[in-house]
């Protein structure tokens, strides 16, 4: 029970660093702290503490869910709205309106994709699934795709307006893919 507390902590503190890298301004920050990809890898890491399935699910779970109100508490009083909204801070009601309502389909996402790569981790854990790490390096590999496919999809433009931080996520994958394949042949 220590190291599932001890976890969701840590997930809560990464939610809230990753807020603070992201800002509330625009530019790299922004366009860095939107990727998706390293939030499925939060599922990911703590899943894999877990070999028993059911286990890792809940622990990729509660780390996402941790990391996001992490992330969105921290946005919020980097945005300062107005002094007078903080009272959200000792009221779980208040929190939830303020933080989980108008980012609802984020953590709905949160819940599938947590339990998803969580059960990843566990497969990692007890098998050293490749398959499984794999799956998470290809989303690096993929994030700039979907956006792409997105973008096309909608009519929105989409690109990264930092040219070097998509082909910089797909190398991230590409060289855990291939540590991956690496070792694979080695074994």
């Amino acid at each position: 029970m220590r190291s599932f507390i001890s976890l969701t902590a840590a997930a809560l503190a990464l939610g809230a660093a990753m807020s603070l890298l992201k800002g509330t301004g625009g530019g790299i920050r922004l366009q860095a702290g939107n990727l998706s990809a390293p939030w499925l890898a939060i599922a990911f890491v703590a899943g894999a503490f877990y070999e028993r399935p059911n286990w890792a699910a809940g622990a990729g779970l509660v780390a996402t869910m941790a990391a996001l109100v992490g992330f969105n508490a921290q946005q919020s009083l980097l945005a300062d709205l107005d002094h007078g909204s903080l009272h959200f801070l000792g009221n779980p009601s208040e929190m939830y309106r303020f933080i989980v309502t108008p980012h609802l389909i984020v953590f709905v996402g949160g819940v599938i994709s947590g339990v998803a790569f969580g059960l990843f981790g566990s497969a990692w854990a007890a098998h050293r699934s490749r398959r499984a790490a794999a799956t998470v390096a290809l989303c690096f590999v993929l994030e700039p795709l979907a956006w792409v496919a997105f973008g096309v999809a909608t009519g929105r433009e989409t690109s990264s307006h930092i040219w070097w931080l998509w082909p910089s996520e797909v190398s991230v994958g590409m060289i855990a893919i291939l540590v991956l394949l690496r070792r694979s042949r080695a074994e």
